[in-house]
């Protein structure tokens, strides 16, 4: 694809857009795409997205999604990276349990303004999701999470931290309209 904005009365330029992207799906159980696009609006930046995801066996799916982006807009250089992975198992023939297995890293990185020295911003997030219905009125859910981030400028001291997250909660369905839940969280920075 591609498109031309015309810029008509203000400040500004007029600027161009050029994509091109594609599908593949080799069997039923595995579909990818691609996009790359180029942009010249106030500067050059371009972003390539990548992605699959597939059932690798009955109960077992998987997801992948990868994102990198570079420009120089006015001046200012920067990049971001955003990468996810995913894992998740259900049994084919019930909705009574599920587990679901995460990790997403993002990283920016942006030239400073007349300083030396660059912005850096990164997270790393691992997560375990599960449900299980224990009878037709009763369904408990459990969540772990895990996020290391990492970030400086070139003002301030690089700083970096962890943090840990578990959510615990049990649903109980009192009749056709009511339900009864109680929650936990346990947060740790």
């Amino acid at each position: 694809g591609y498109e031309r904005g015309f810029h008509l009365a203000g400040e500004g330029q007029s600027f161009n857009n050029l994509h091109v992207g594609f599908g593949w799906q080799p069997t039923s159980n595995f579909r990818s795409s691609a996009r790359y696009e180029l942009r010249d609006r106030g500067g050059v930046g371009n972003v390539l997205t990548l992605g699959a995801a597939g059932r690798l066996a009955d109960n077992l799916t998987t997801l992948a999604r990868y994102q990198l982006s570079r420009a120089n807009f006015q001046g200012r250089a920067n990049s971001s990276m955003s990468a996810q992975a995913a894992l998740a198992w259900r049994p084919l023939h019930t909705d009574r349990a599920g587990l679901l297995f995460s990790y997403t890293r993002r990283q920016l990185e942006q030239e400073g303004t007349g300083q030396s020295g660059s912005t850096l911003d990164r997270a790393d997030i691992i997560s375990a999701d599960g449900f299980y219905q224990l009878t037709n009125d009763l369904e408990l859910y459990g969540r772990f999470a895990l996020r290391y981030s990492d970030t400086g400028t070139p003002e301030l001291v690089r700083v970096s931290s962890l943090a840990y997250l578990t959510q615990a909660r049990a649903a109980y369905r009192l009749g056709r309209y009511f339900d009864l839940a109680a929650e936990t969280r346990m947060l740790i920075a």
